[in-house]
């Protein structure tokens, strides 16, 4: 298991796919876990939606557990920037369309892009938004 270090970035191959995550296995033969969170930018997915046993995947090292012999991995940290992507492709200074993913008393979390979720307080809202809105 020394092998590997935090931050390194690996090439590992899936072995099995739960719920929960991913089961991999590392070219040294240690083992390996991607918890769901950690897969896409997008946080909570089915994993089965992402990869498949057989996949070969690139991952950062997060943690690794000398007891279990398990090293926690990353593909979401190696991908790039959601919200510098976000702003990358799509006008900084102009109105964006999003889907309300909680509403709260003083405001909304909404998803404007994959990865990217910003919040709108309700007063920043006209009074006809709210109508037939409750949180």
């Amino acid at each position: 298991m020394s092998t590997y270090s935090l931050g390194n970035i690996i090439e590992v191959r899936v072995t099995g796919v739960n719920q929960r995550g991913v089961y991999v296995k590392l070219l040294n033969g240690s083992r390996g876990f991607i918890h769901k969170r950690e897969l896409t930018i997008e946080g909570d997915i089915n994993p089965k939606d992402v990869v498949s046993i057989g996949d070969y995947i690139e991952a950062e090292v997060i943690r690794i557990n000398e007891d279990r012999d398990l090293i926690l991995l990353s593909v979401r940290k190696c991908l790039p920037d959601p919200i510098n992507e976000f702003f990358k492709n799509n006008n900084q200074d102009g109105a964006f369309i999003g889907e309300v993913k909680r509403i709260f008393s003083r405001g909304y979390f909404v998803r404007i892009g994959p990865g990217v979720i910003g919040y709108l307080p309700l007063f920043t809202l006209p009074i006809e938004a709210f109508r037939g809105l409750r949180p």
